[in-house]
């Protein structure tokens, strides 16, 4: 027999209960999911890793996010497909994976005017 959870106090009690339990184990989820994304776009942001990045430092050269802040107005770039992964399988790429591709893409403003970038990122190949 179907009873309206506000015929029983009881019911109506346990069904909150359970909405709440529910709410509660989306918001972790969510908080999960958030975390993985930021820890993901740290590294992301660091293309081939540190390491690369002193390399092309070293040798007098700026990485591909370095470049395109220095063309585009302060703080207008917006970054497209930064999680985007290379699926190459010749020459053993299967074997390196980065949390980036080679290129980084995106738009901002020069000048005050809307413009789409993109870079090669040689940290990362």
């Amino acid at each position: 027999m179907l009873v309206s959870r506000f015929a029983n106090p009881l019911l109506g009690y346990s069904y909150g209960v359970q909405k709440v339990a529910r709410m509660a184990s989306s918001i972790a989820h969510t908080v999960k999911v958030a975390d993985h994304i930021e820890k993901t776009r740290a590294k992301a942001l660091l293309g081939g890793g540190q390491k690369r990045i002193d390399t092309q430092h070293a040798r007098g050269k700026l990485t591909a996010r370095e470049r395109i802040e220095l063309l585009l107005d302060k703080d207008t770039f917006r970054e497209y497909d930064m999680f985007a992964e290379h699926t190459c399988t010749d020459f053993n790429m299967q074997k390196q994976k980065f949390p980036c591709d080679s290129v980084v893409t995106g738009r901002g403003h020069i000048n005050g005017r809307n413009v789409y970038v993109f870079s090669q990122d040689f940290t990362v190949f």
